[in-house]
């Protein structure tokens, strides 16, 4: 492969300073301290020094390897056959785990009782449309045998294992995933590295789960959202349902939602690489509040916060909820009247919090 100018992936003409060479670093808030040397992509704040291939790696959450590879694809040649070795393992895993996307949504729709209890569940608790249910691929992984060693012998068991997809226990091969209504999750590519999953049995134990980790799926590195789409504000929620079923009432923006991880700095840079604004949309529960005061105190020095908006929901309603009962009109008004950080801490703040007193600024450094 020729040699790759790295200022045709990084986008030169929106970062460069009109009076120098320098830009803003893509991996923590500093004016003007990254430049292009020698190809090389340097931060002389942070220290970062990438080569093409690493920065691919580091901005779309892939491997080293993959990076190349893409590399190749983007520069119209053929991947050689020692590269396209190591990415192949990758390839079968990602092939998998698309397949099962289709296969769990065809399920939800198949004419099952516990299939119909899935789509009725989405439908009538939830309130998705059809359309939706199509629009993010969701899915039903039904508890039945026969259907797991149907998936066994069309995939393998050991890549199965691989990806968390079936697990081995004292009484045989079972899944996690059994009798439960499924969420494709996709990398940076838009390529489908795991799954998301809502029990629907009424127990509130494990609720929620994800794929376990894995060389295709690292869940602090991801945010749940709709594949492609990047439009108005980009506003980040807590969770799937979240992000379903605002993209469906007000598709005026896009949504996005952290994976059962704390919400990091790096997560909120990306999403503001593909909108100028971030809205973080707080539950008004003391969970809530908390995840998004720890946010503050932990981001300050990576992200510029000016470019990051909160909104308190009232009577502790989640997005969706508020949507729903005071129409997508208030909502919007909402994310446009976003407060910043500082007047976020001043409301949450009380006689017995630790940053009840305004010298507490100086420490948030607002």
């Amino acid at each position: 492969m020729k040699k790759y100018d790295i200022d045709e992936l990084v986008n030169i003409k929106m970062l460069i300073n009109s009076k120098n060479d320098s830009f803003d670093c893509e991996f923590h808030e500093d004016e003007s301290s990254a430049s292009i040397v020698d190809n090389h992509y340097k931060c002389s704040c942070c220290g970062v020094d990438l080569t093409a291939s690493q920065y691919i790696a580091q901005t779309k959450g892939i491997s080293r390897i993959e990076a190349l590879a893409y590399l190749y694809r983007v520069n119209k040649q053929s991947i050689p056959d020692w590269l396209l070795e190591q990415v192949r393992p990758n390839i079968k895993l990602l092939k998998i785990n698309s397949d099962l996307s289709k296969i769990c949504n065809q399920k939800l729709f198949d004419d099952k009782d516990c299939s119909k209890n899935a789509l009725k569940y989405l439908l009538e608790v939830r309130k998705l449309s059809l359309k939706t249910i199509e629009k993010f691929s969701l899915g039903f992984f039904p508890k039945d045998k026969d259907f797991l060693n149907d998936l066994i012998s069309l995939y393998g068991k050991n890549e199965l294992l691989e990806l968390g997809i079936i697990s081995e226990g004292e009484y045989g091969l079972y899944s996690m995933f059994a009798n439960r209504a499924i969420f494709p999750i996709s990398n940076n590519m838009g390529q489908i590295c795991g799954f998301g999953s809502r029990r629907l049995d009424g127990v509130k134990k494990n609720k929620y789960i994800n794929s376990q980790q894995s060389r295709l799926f690292n869940k602090s590195e991801l945010l749940y959202r709709e594949r492609g789409v990047s439009k108005g504000t980009g506003i980040i929620t807590e969770g799937y349902m979240d992000v379903i079923s605002c993209s469906q009432n007000e598709p005026n923006n896009s949504y996005y939602a952290a994976l059962g991880v704390a919400l990091s700095a790096k997560h909120v840079r990306d999403v503001l690489k593909k909108h100028e604004k971030a809205v973080i949309c707080t539950d008004a529960d003391t969970a809530g509040i908390e995840a998004t005061k720890k946010f503050i105190k932990e981001s300050l020095r990576n992200i510029d916060l000016n470019k990051v908006g909160f909104v308190l929901l009232p009577e502790k309603l989640d997005p969706d909820e508020f949507i729903n009962n005071y129409g997508r009109e208030k909502f919007q008004e909402l994310i446009n009247n976003s407060i910043n950080a500082r007047e976020f801490i001043s409301i949450v703040s009380n006689s017995n919090d630790e940053i009840s007193t305004l010298e507490t600024y100086d420490k948030f450094r607002i």
